[in-house]
Protein backbone atom coordinates (compact mmCIF):
# COMPACT_ATOMS: atom_id res chain seq x y z
CA UNK A 1 0.00 0.00 0.00
CA UNK A 2 1.28 3.46 -0.88
CA UNK A 3 -1.17 5.41 1.27
CA UNK A 4 1.13 5.73 4.25
CA UNK A 5 -0.15 2.53 5.89
CA UNK A 6 2.28 0.09 4.29
CA UNK A 7 4.05 -2.22 6.78
CA UNK A 8 7.66 -1.36 7.55
CA UNK A 9 10.24 -3.89 6.37
CA UNK A 10 11.42 -5.05 9.84
CA UNK A 11 7.85 -6.10 10.68
CA UNK A 12 7.87 -8.52 7.72
CA UNK A 13 11.49 -9.70 7.67
CA UNK A 14 11.86 -13.35 8.60
CA UNK A 15 8.14 -14.03 8.32
CA UNK A 16 6.39 -16.42 5.94
CA UNK A 17 4.23 -14.42 3.55
CA UNK A 18 1.77 -16.00 1.16
CA UNK A 19 -0.97 -15.26 -1.34
CA UNK A 20 -3.44 -18.14 -1.33
CA UNK A 21 -7.03 -18.80 -2.26
CA UNK A 22 -9.77 -20.40 -0.18
CA UNK A 23 -13.23 -21.68 -1.18
CA UNK A 24 -15.69 -18.77 -0.98
CA UNK A 25 -18.47 -20.86 0.59
CA UNK A 26 -18.99 -24.27 2.11
CA UNK A 27 -20.62 -25.31 -1.19
CA UNK A 28 -17.41 -24.43 -3.04
CA UNK A 29 -15.36 -26.42 -0.52
CA UNK A 30 -17.62 -29.43 -1.01
CA UNK A 31 -17.35 -29.08 -4.80
CA UNK A 32 -13.56 -29.27 -4.56
CA UNK A 33 -13.67 -32.18 -2.11
CA UNK A 34 -15.93 -34.15 -4.46
CA UNK A 35 -13.04 -34.42 -6.94
CA UNK A 36 -10.60 -35.83 -4.36
CA UNK A 37 -10.59 -39.59 -3.65
CA UNK A 38 -10.75 -40.80 -0.07
CA UNK A 39 -7.33 -40.36 1.51
CA UNK A 40 -5.85 -43.00 3.84
CA UNK A 41 -6.44 -42.39 7.54
CA UNK A 42 -4.01 -45.07 8.76
CA UNK A 43 -0.83 -43.16 7.91
CA UNK A 44 -0.15 -45.10 4.70
CA UNK A 45 1.30 -43.10 1.76
CA UNK A 46 -0.97 -41.12 -0.54
CA UNK A 47 -1.28 -42.68 -4.00
CA UNK A 48 -0.63 -39.57 -6.08
CA UNK A 49 -1.75 -41.31 -9.29
CA UNK A 50 -5.33 -41.30 -8.00
CA UNK A 51 -5.41 -37.53 -7.61
CA UNK A 52 -6.78 -35.27 -10.32
CA UNK A 53 -4.55 -32.44 -11.52
CA UNK A 54 -7.38 -30.32 -12.93
CA UNK A 55 -10.68 -28.90 -11.71
CA UNK A 56 -13.70 -27.23 -13.37
CA UNK A 57 -12.89 -23.62 -12.57
CA UNK A 58 -16.25 -22.18 -13.60
CA UNK A 59 -18.01 -24.25 -10.91
CA UNK A 60 -15.81 -23.07 -8.03
CA UNK A 61 -15.49 -19.59 -6.53
CA UNK A 62 -12.57 -18.61 -4.31
CA UNK A 63 -11.37 -15.62 -2.29
CA UNK A 64 -7.80 -14.36 -2.20
CA UNK A 65 -6.07 -14.33 1.19
CA UNK A 66 -2.87 -12.44 1.97
CA UNK A 67 -1.20 -14.10 4.94
CA UNK A 68 1.69 -13.20 7.23
CA UNK A 69 2.97 -16.05 9.41
CA UNK A 70 -0.31 -17.89 8.99
CA UNK A 71 -2.52 -14.93 9.89
CA UNK A 72 -4.81 -13.58 7.17
CA UNK A 73 -4.30 -9.81 7.03
CA UNK A 74 -6.32 -9.06 3.87
CA UNK A 75 -9.02 -10.82 1.86
CA UNK A 76 -10.69 -10.18 -1.49
CA UNK A 77 -14.14 -10.72 -2.89
CA UNK A 78 -14.90 -14.01 -4.68
CA UNK A 79 -13.65 -14.92 -8.17
CA UNK A 80 -14.11 -18.04 -10.30
CA UNK A 81 -11.15 -20.41 -10.04
CA UNK A 82 -8.83 -19.80 -13.01
CA UNK A 83 -9.44 -16.04 -13.22
CA UNK A 84 -6.27 -14.04 -13.98
CA UNK A 85 -5.57 -11.23 -11.52
CA UNK A 86 -2.86 -8.56 -11.39
CA UNK A 87 -0.63 -7.94 -8.38
CA UNK A 88 2.29 -5.61 -7.77
CA UNK A 89 4.94 -5.49 -5.06
CA UNK A 90 6.89 -2.37 -4.14
CA UNK A 91 9.61 -1.35 -1.71
CA UNK A 92 10.04 2.16 -0.34
CA UNK A 93 13.41 3.75 0.41
CA UNK A 94 13.72 7.32 1.77
CA UNK A 95 16.28 8.26 -0.89
CA UNK A 96 14.68 6.74 -3.99
CA UNK A 97 11.00 6.52 -3.02
CA UNK A 98 8.83 3.62 -4.17
CA UNK A 99 10.38 1.02 -6.46
CA UNK A 100 7.88 -1.24 -8.20
CA UNK A 101 8.72 -4.76 -9.28
CA UNK A 102 7.20 -6.11 -12.49
CA UNK A 103 3.50 -6.92 -12.28
CA UNK A 104 2.64 -10.51 -11.48
CA UNK A 105 -0.49 -12.21 -12.78
CA UNK A 106 -1.62 -14.76 -10.18
CA UNK A 107 -4.32 -17.22 -11.20
CA UNK A 108 -7.18 -17.78 -8.77
CA UNK A 109 -6.49 -21.15 -7.12
CA UNK A 110 -2.69 -20.89 -6.98
CA UNK A 111 -0.56 -20.77 -3.85
CA UNK A 112 2.30 -18.26 -3.80
CA UNK A 113 4.89 -18.38 -0.99
CA UNK A 114 6.86 -15.13 -0.66
CA UNK A 115 10.19 -14.66 1.11
CA UNK A 116 11.93 -11.38 1.90
CA UNK A 117 15.71 -11.09 2.03
CA UNK A 118 16.18 -7.76 3.87
CA UNK A 119 19.99 -7.78 4.02
CA UNK A 120 20.93 -11.46 3.91
CA UNK A 121 19.29 -14.60 5.33
CA UNK A 122 20.58 -15.22 8.85
CA UNK A 123 21.84 -18.54 10.21
CA UNK A 124 19.26 -18.55 13.05
CA UNK A 125 16.46 -18.12 10.49
CA UNK A 126 17.72 -21.08 8.46
CA UNK A 127 18.27 -23.19 11.57
CA UNK A 128 14.79 -22.41 12.89
CA UNK A 129 13.13 -23.48 9.66
CA UNK A 130 15.29 -26.61 9.41
CA UNK A 131 14.35 -27.57 12.99
CA UNK A 132 10.70 -26.97 12.22
CA UNK A 133 10.83 -29.21 9.15
CA UNK A 134 12.72 -31.91 11.06
CA UNK A 135 10.03 -31.83 13.76
CA UNK A 136 7.30 -32.16 11.14
CA UNK A 137 9.14 -35.05 9.51
CA UNK A 138 9.42 -36.83 12.87
CA UNK A 139 5.70 -36.39 13.53
CA UNK A 140 4.80 -37.77 10.11
CA UNK A 141 7.07 -40.78 10.52
CA UNK A 142 5.62 -41.55 13.97
CA UNK A 143 2.01 -41.13 12.80
CA UNK A 144 1.42 -38.08 15.03
CA UNK A 145 -0.83 -35.88 12.90
CA UNK A 146 -1.91 -33.53 15.71
CA UNK A 147 -1.52 -29.87 14.77
CA UNK A 148 -0.62 -30.83 11.19
CA UNK A 149 -2.64 -29.80 8.16
CA UNK A 150 -2.00 -29.70 4.45
CA UNK A 151 -2.16 -25.93 4.17
CA UNK A 152 0.59 -25.54 6.77
CA UNK A 153 2.69 -28.41 5.41
CA UNK A 154 2.63 -27.42 1.77
CA UNK A 155 2.92 -23.71 2.59
CA UNK A 156 5.99 -24.34 4.74
CA UNK A 157 7.63 -26.42 2.01
CA UNK A 158 7.08 -23.82 -0.70
CA UNK A 159 8.36 -21.07 1.58
CA UNK A 160 11.44 -23.14 2.38
CA UNK A 161 12.32 -23.44 -1.33
CA UNK A 162 12.32 -19.71 -2.06
CA UNK A 163 14.06 -18.98 1.26
CA UNK A 164 16.64 -21.67 0.47
CA UNK A 165 17.28 -20.10 -2.94
CA UNK A 166 17.84 -16.63 -1.44
CA UNK A 167 20.09 -18.06 1.28
CA UNK A 168 22.18 -20.03 -1.23
CA UNK A 169 22.68 -16.94 -3.38
CA UNK A 170 23.64 -14.85 -0.33
CA UNK A 171 26.38 -17.30 0.62
CA UNK A 172 27.92 -17.57 -2.84
CA UNK A 173 27.58 -13.82 -3.44
CA UNK A 174 29.91 -13.22 -0.50
CA UNK A 175 32.43 -15.78 -1.77
CA UNK A 176 32.39 -14.42 -5.35
CA UNK A 177 32.79 -10.83 -4.14
CA UNK A 178 36.04 -11.73 -2.41
CA UNK A 179 37.35 -13.44 -5.56
CA UNK A 180 36.56 -10.39 -7.73
CA UNK A 181 37.86 -7.80 -5.23
CA UNK A 182 34.32 -6.50 -4.75
CA UNK A 183 32.48 -5.33 -1.63
CA UNK A 184 28.85 -6.43 -1.90
CA UNK A 185 25.92 -5.85 0.44
CA UNK A 186 22.45 -7.21 -0.16
CA UNK A 187 19.71 -4.61 -0.52
CA UNK A 188 16.13 -5.58 0.38
CA UNK A 189 15.04 -8.25 -2.08
CA UNK A 190 12.19 -10.70 -2.44
CA UNK A 191 10.87 -13.56 -4.53
CA UNK A 192 8.16 -16.21 -4.62
CA UNK A 193 7.63 -19.90 -5.20
CA UNK A 194 4.26 -20.76 -6.71
CA UNK A 195 2.13 -23.81 -7.34
CA UNK A 196 1.11 -22.81 -10.86
CA UNK A 197 -2.41 -23.05 -12.23
CA UNK A 198 -3.03 -23.10 -16.00
CA UNK A 199 -6.62 -22.29 -17.03
CA UNK A 200 -8.28 -23.16 -20.31
CA UNK A 201 -10.84 -20.52 -21.29
CA UNK A 202 -13.99 -20.76 -23.37
CA UNK A 203 -15.35 -17.30 -24.22
CA UNK A 204 -13.24 -15.85 -21.36
CA UNK A 205 -14.72 -18.31 -18.85
CA UNK A 206 -12.20 -20.60 -17.05
CA UNK A 207 -13.51 -24.02 -18.07
CA UNK A 208 -10.70 -26.30 -16.82
CA UNK A 209 -7.93 -25.33 -14.41
CA UNK A 210 -4.88 -27.61 -14.42
CA UNK A 211 -2.04 -27.54 -11.90
CA UNK A 212 1.01 -28.03 -14.06
CA UNK A 213 4.13 -27.28 -12.01
CA UNK A 214 5.96 -25.01 -9.61
CA UNK A 215 7.74 -21.77 -10.40
CA UNK A 216 10.43 -19.65 -8.75
CA UNK A 217 10.01 -15.99 -9.63
CA UNK A 218 12.56 -13.59 -8.13
CA UNK A 219 10.95 -10.16 -8.39
CA UNK A 220 13.83 -8.19 -6.92
CA UNK A 221 17.37 -9.37 -6.17
CA UNK A 222 19.73 -6.41 -5.82
CA UNK A 223 22.96 -5.52 -4.05
CA UNK A 224 25.15 -2.51 -3.40
CA UNK A 225 28.49 -3.12 -5.16
CA UNK A 226 31.76 -1.23 -4.65
CA UNK A 227 35.02 -1.98 -6.52
CA UNK A 228 38.06 -2.23 -4.23
CA UNK A 229 40.45 -1.44 -7.10
CA UNK A 230 38.11 0.73 -9.19
CA UNK A 231 38.29 -1.83 -12.03
CA UNK A 232 35.06 -1.36 -14.02
CA UNK A 233 35.63 -4.44 -16.19
CA UNK A 234 36.04 -6.61 -13.09
CA UNK A 235 32.76 -5.28 -11.70
CA UNK A 236 30.92 -6.03 -14.96
CA UNK A 237 32.27 -9.57 -15.02
CA UNK A 238 31.28 -10.05 -11.37
CA UNK A 239 27.71 -8.99 -12.15
CA UNK A 240 27.48 -11.31 -15.18
CA UNK A 241 28.89 -14.26 -13.18
CA UNK A 242 26.49 -13.56 -10.31
CA UNK A 243 23.42 -13.50 -12.54
CA UNK A 244 24.43 -16.67 -14.41
CA UNK A 245 24.82 -18.37 -11.02
CA UNK A 246 21.45 -17.07 -9.85
CA UNK A 247 19.73 -18.50 -12.93
CA UNK A 248 21.49 -21.83 -12.42
CA UNK A 249 20.52 -21.94 -8.74
CA UNK A 250 16.88 -21.49 -9.71
CA UNK A 251 16.77 -25.01 -11.11
CA UNK A 252 19.49 -26.58 -8.94
CA UNK A 253 17.74 -25.64 -5.67
CA UNK A 254 14.37 -26.90 -6.91
CA UNK A 255 15.80 -30.22 -8.09
CA UNK A 256 17.66 -30.67 -4.79
CA UNK A 257 14.66 -29.88 -2.61
CA UNK A 258 11.76 -31.35 -4.57
CA UNK A 259 12.92 -34.61 -6.12
CA UNK A 260 14.19 -38.03 -5.20
CA UNK A 261 13.93 -41.52 -6.69
CA UNK A 262 10.30 -41.84 -5.58
CA UNK A 263 9.24 -38.35 -6.72
CA UNK A 264 11.05 -37.61 -9.99
CA UNK A 265 10.91 -34.25 -11.69
CA UNK A 266 13.06 -31.67 -13.41
CA UNK A 267 13.36 -27.89 -13.40
CA UNK A 268 14.01 -25.44 -16.18
CA UNK A 269 15.59 -21.97 -16.03
CA UNK A 270 16.99 -19.55 -18.61
CA UNK A 271 20.55 -20.85 -18.32
CA UNK A 272 19.44 -24.50 -18.41
CA UNK A 273 17.08 -23.95 -21.35
CA UNK A 274 19.81 -22.30 -23.43
CA UNK A 275 22.26 -25.08 -22.53
CA UNK A 276 19.74 -27.80 -23.51
CA UNK A 277 19.02 -26.02 -26.80
CA UNK A 278 22.75 -25.89 -27.54
CA UNK A 279 23.12 -29.61 -26.76
CA UNK A 280 20.31 -30.28 -29.25
CA UNK A 281 22.35 -28.55 -31.95
CA UNK A 282 20.26 -25.38 -32.06
CA UNK A 283 21.80 -22.05 -32.97
CA UNK A 284 22.17 -19.64 -30.04
CA UNK A 285 21.95 -16.02 -31.13
CA UNK A 286 23.48 -12.93 -29.50
CA UNK A 287 21.16 -10.22 -30.77
CA UNK A 288 22.04 -6.54 -30.91
CA UNK A 289 21.01 -3.54 -33.00
CA UNK A 290 23.28 -4.52 -35.88
CA UNK A 291 21.70 -7.95 -36.51
CA UNK A 292 18.22 -7.84 -34.99
CA UNK A 293 16.31 -7.45 -38.27
CA UNK A 294 17.96 -10.57 -39.71
CA UNK A 295 17.87 -12.76 -36.61
CA UNK A 296 14.24 -12.16 -35.63
CA UNK A 297 13.08 -13.64 -38.94
CA UNK A 298 14.93 -16.87 -38.06
CA UNK A 299 13.39 -17.41 -34.62
CA UNK A 300 10.63 -19.98 -34.09
CA UNK A 301 9.62 -18.97 -30.56
CA UNK A 302 6.67 -17.33 -28.81
CA UNK A 303 5.65 -13.94 -30.19
CA UNK A 304 5.62 -12.21 -26.77
CA UNK A 305 9.29 -13.17 -26.31
CA UNK A 306 10.16 -11.80 -29.76
CA UNK A 307 8.35 -8.55 -28.90
CA UNK A 308 10.26 -8.22 -25.61
CA UNK A 309 13.59 -8.84 -27.38
CA UNK A 310 12.75 -6.25 -30.05
CA UNK A 311 11.87 -3.62 -27.44
CA UNK A 312 14.92 -4.35 -25.27
CA UNK A 313 17.43 -4.32 -28.14
CA UNK A 314 15.86 -1.07 -29.31
CA UNK A 315 17.01 0.52 -26.05
CA UNK A 316 20.61 -0.66 -26.53
CA UNK A 317 20.50 -3.95 -24.67
CA UNK A 318 21.60 -7.34 -26.02
CA UNK A 319 19.55 -10.55 -26.06
CA UNK A 320 20.68 -14.18 -26.01
CA UNK A 321 18.16 -16.78 -27.17
CA UNK A 322 17.94 -20.12 -28.97
CA UNK A 323 16.41 -20.42 -32.43
CA UNK A 324 13.58 -22.76 -31.35
CA UNK A 325 11.60 -23.76 -28.29
CA UNK A 326 12.63 -26.78 -26.26
CA UNK A 327 10.46 -29.29 -24.37
CA UNK A 328 11.16 -30.69 -20.93
CA UNK A 329 8.54 -32.83 -19.21
CA UNK A 330 5.25 -30.98 -19.62
CA UNK A 331 6.88 -27.61 -20.32
CA UNK A 332 7.55 -26.20 -23.79
CA UNK A 333 9.14 -22.82 -24.24
CA UNK A 334 12.39 -20.91 -24.51
CA UNK A 335 14.99 -19.48 -22.17
CA UNK A 336 16.42 -16.07 -22.97
CA UNK A 337 18.65 -13.39 -21.46
CA UNK A 338 18.26 -9.61 -21.77
CA UNK A 339 21.53 -7.95 -20.77
CA UNK A 340 22.93 -4.42 -20.52
CA UNK A 341 26.38 -4.69 -22.19
CA UNK A 342 27.73 -1.69 -20.26
CA UNK A 343 26.89 -2.82 -16.72
CA UNK A 344 26.49 -6.59 -17.12
CA UNK A 345 23.10 -6.43 -15.40
CA UNK A 346 20.43 -8.54 -17.01
CA UNK A 347 17.15 -10.44 -16.82
CA UNK A 348 17.33 -14.24 -17.13
CA UNK A 349 13.86 -15.35 -18.19
CA UNK A 350 11.78 -18.23 -19.47
CA UNK A 351 8.64 -18.12 -21.61
CA UNK A 352 5.76 -16.75 -19.63
CA UNK A 353 7.69 -13.79 -18.28
CA UNK A 354 9.05 -15.25 -15.04
CA UNK A 355 12.47 -14.13 -13.79
CA UNK A 356 13.06 -17.63 -12.52
CA UNK A 357 12.60 -21.33 -13.09
CA UNK A 358 9.77 -23.79 -13.63
CA UNK A 359 9.55 -27.25 -12.04
CA UNK A 360 7.71 -30.16 -13.65
CA UNK A 361 7.06 -33.18 -11.46
CA UNK A 362 4.44 -35.47 -10.01
CA UNK A 363 4.28 -33.49 -6.77
CA UNK A 364 3.05 -30.28 -8.34
CA UNK A 365 -0.50 -31.00 -9.41
CA UNK A 366 -1.17 -33.45 -6.61
CA UNK A 367 0.03 -31.00 -3.99
CA UNK A 368 -2.25 -28.25 -5.26
CA UNK A 369 -5.35 -30.42 -5.40
CA UNK A 370 -4.67 -31.60 -1.85
CA UNK A 371 -4.02 -28.02 -0.79
CA UNK A 372 -7.33 -26.58 -1.99
CA UNK A 373 -9.35 -29.63 -0.93
CA UNK A 374 -10.77 -30.34 2.49
CA UNK A 375 -9.88 -33.53 4.32
CA UNK A 376 -6.94 -35.19 6.04
CA UNK A 377 -3.64 -36.58 4.83
CA UNK A 378 -0.18 -35.23 4.08
CA UNK A 379 3.14 -35.89 2.44
CA UNK A 380 6.50 -34.18 2.88
CA UNK A 381 8.51 -32.72 0.04
CA UNK A 382 11.97 -34.30 0.29
CA UNK A 383 15.33 -32.61 0.60
CA UNK A 384 14.46 -29.38 2.44
CA UNK A 385 16.19 -29.98 5.75
CA UNK A 386 19.25 -31.49 4.03
CA UNK A 387 19.73 -28.35 1.93
CA UNK A 388 19.48 -26.07 4.97
CA UNK A 389 22.07 -28.17 6.81
CA UNK A 390 24.36 -27.88 3.76
CA UNK A 391 23.87 -24.09 3.60
CA UNK A 392 24.73 -23.70 7.26
CA UNK A 393 27.88 -25.79 6.75
CA UNK A 394 28.98 -23.70 3.74
CA UNK A 395 28.35 -20.51 5.69
CA UNK A 396 30.57 -21.67 8.55
CA UNK A 397 33.37 -22.49 6.06
CA UNK A 398 33.11 -19.09 4.31
CA UNK A 399 33.06 -17.29 7.63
Amino acid sequence: RKDGNAPVLPSLAGKKISLSFAPATEADAQAIASYVPDLPTDGSPVDLSQLRVSLPGYLIRMVAEFNVDGETVAQSSAFPMGTELVSNSSLFAPVTGWKDAEDNRPIVGEYRAIAIDPAGISSPQLQSLADKINDTQSKLESGDFNDLNLKKLIGDKLYSVILGYLAADDLMRQSDADAFQIVSYRKPSFGSFTLVAQPQYIFSVPKIVSFVGLEIDVDQLVSVIVRKDNNRNRETQYIINSEIRQSAYEYIVQDAMLTNIDYPGESISAVKAIRLASLQGQKIYNINQSNIDTVLTLLNIDEPVIDEIRQSVGTGKHAIVSQNNISLGGWTGVGYIIIDPHTGSGAYKISGGANGAFFIGILAGAAMILFVATGAGAFLIPGVSLLFTTLLTIESIIA
